[in-house]
């Protein structure tokens, strides 16, 4: 299917949604818990215990988002911390370790001491080891230390650590011969995320967790007169993608749980791009995901990454790096499990539902899925459907009742689970719905994308060119996974609609 933590549950997200490194947050640095909220790490989010961070060259948590040999981090020191519930902030007066003797900033130790204050965000660059032979290793481990020492109260003093450490990144692209950019990677930010899934409405409404990643190669596009890119992303094992749209996802279905592997289905995901006005196009050439579904259980949806090891699953006890956090919503309670999550920690293979096939023909301009007007019936239940197989265009109607249907703009109103309500039903659920239905309806599903310039511009020949705000757009039909449970909550084989939300970066 397709930071702070992003909230998620739902069948949609398992059909087509991805969970990737988590969003940049704070580390209290392992201190007392009386006091360690006197002063934190902020910037970054432990992955390997509770404050120790393994990021790869190019991950999401590398602030210069290229596979360089060198992870950046962006991290400043904050005092008088809130939100924990074992910790009262006190005022700092005075601060020490390797953090200070490094000269990097700290807050003022003055002002308003029940304020949250941070001191300016300093850059910390870890390159990798490199081999006499040119080969990359893992960078040696780089431990900060900070004391801070309060002014009133009591414990007096915060002792943190933070330990960081670079892995070397996935594949990168060759140079571009035509002398353009050599690699676009597309990156998707913490909201304005929307994924709506199957007939039944259960599955509207969902996020896609931040840091998901689509990478692609270039060819075609030149440095002044040729802004279109021909664009190519390997995946599998060790490739520029990896073998799967990010790590297991876990999430609930009304209280259905299950943990879904989004595989990419080819060996090369393509597109055309233009680098001068931001289009995007992979329309005719649609990324195609093979979503293995397997059963979860209530306490474990998902195998987690725990202190660099999975719990459970096919690789219990393995190694393993953190590449997202992700929040379930146990319905009807609608709190709140984390799961630490990683393509090292895969369920048991016995556990398999099914693997629905989803095609994403992903765009900046607009992709609509039309209701069926061919003459030829998509199925005998409902032969204007747009989807093969589907079996009704909503589930406006309660039971017994036949004058409810889908045509209320529910726009403006609010879903607990994130996303973007679009069409809801008039009844008195407002249940969320396509408004496919001829008679009742629009007659077809609508997605625009947004297409969005890098800076600076082309054709400067300044690289990496980056720019926030771009959107891909997507409307498609997804096939059942095979387990009648599933199929008959989200109402497979349906439509389903996705927007995309991202940040670009060009590089060469």
């Amino acid at each position: 299917m397709i930071t702070t933590n992003i909230r998620i549950g739902g069948l949609a997200i398992a059909l087509l949604a991805v969970s990737v490194p988590t969003a940049f947050a704070t580390v209290a640095g392992g201190g007392p818990s009386k006091s360690d909220c006197y002063a934190v790490f902020n910037g970054v989010d432990a992955n390997v215990g509770t404050n120790q961070l393994q990021c790869k060259d190019g991950d999401p948590c590398d602030a210069d988002g290229t596979t360089d040999g060198t992870c950046t981090f962006n991290i400043s020191v904050c005092a008088y911390e809130q939100g924990d519930a074992g910790c009262t902030p006190q005022p700092i007066a005075s601060y020490k370790g390797n953090w200070v003797t490094k000269g990097f900033p700290v807050p003022p130790v003055a002002g308003d001491s029940t304020v949250e204050t941070c001191g300016t965000t300093q850059q910390v660059q870890l390159p990798l080891k490199v081999t006499k032979k040119g080969t990359q290793k893992p960078s040696k481990p780089l431990t900060l230390t900070l004391v801070a020492k309060a002014s009133t109260g009591s414990p007096k003093t915060d002792k943190d650590k933070l330990k960081l450490k670079c892995l070397v990144g996935d594949a990168k692209c060759p140079a571009n011969p035509n002398g353009g950019p050599s690699q676009v990677t597309f990156t998707v930010p913490t909201s304005g995320s929307d994924l709506d899934t199957g007939e039944s409405g259960k599955s509207h409404n969902f996020i896609t967790p931040s840091g998901s990643q689509l990478k692609y190669c270039l060819t075609g596009c030149d440095e002044s007169s040729n802004p279109t890119c021909q664009a190519s992303g390997a995946t599998g094992q060790g490739s520029l993608n990896g073998p799967a749209f990010g790590p297991p996802l876990p999430l609930f279905s009304s209280n259905v749980a299950v943990c879904v592997i989004n595989r990419y289905a080819d060996p090369q995901i393509t597109a055309t791009l233009n680098i001068q006005d931001g289009s995007f196009d992979a329309s005719t050439t649609p990324v195609n995901l093979l979503a293995d579904t397997y059963q979860g259980s209530a306490t474990q949806v998902c195998p987690r990454c725990t202190n660099g090891k999975c719990d459970t699953g096919r690789n219990a006890g393995q190694s393993c790096n953190v590449e997202g956090q992700v929040v379930v919503n146990n319905p009807p309670t609608i709190v709140n499990a984390k799961y630490p999550v990683s393509r090292d920690c895969l369920p048991e293979g016995s556990a398999l539902l099914g693997t629905p096939a989803v095609a994403l023909g992903l765009v900046t301009g607009t992709s609509t899925l039309q209701n069926n007007t061919s003459g030829t019936p998509t199925t005998q239940q409902c032969p204007d459907c747009p989807c093969a197989g589907q079996v009704r265009h909503d589930e406006c109607n309660l039971t017994g009742a036949t004058n409810f249907v889908c045509n209320v703009d529910c726009s403006t109103s609010t879903d607990f689970k994130g996303g973007i309500q679009q069409f809801c039903c008039n009844n008195p659920q407002k249940t969320p719905c396509f408004p496919t239905n001829p008679n009742t309806g629009i007659g077809n599903i609508t997605r625009t994308g947004t297409p969005v310039v890098t800076q600076p511009a082309w054709p400067d020949p300044t690289y990496p060119k980056k720019a926030d705000g771009g959107v891909l757009a997507s409307a498609f039909c997804i096939p059942p996974t095979g387990a009648p449970l599933v199929d008959s909550t989200a109402g497979l084989p349906g439509p389903g609609a996705l927007l995309l939300p991202g940040s670009i970066v060009f590089t060469k």
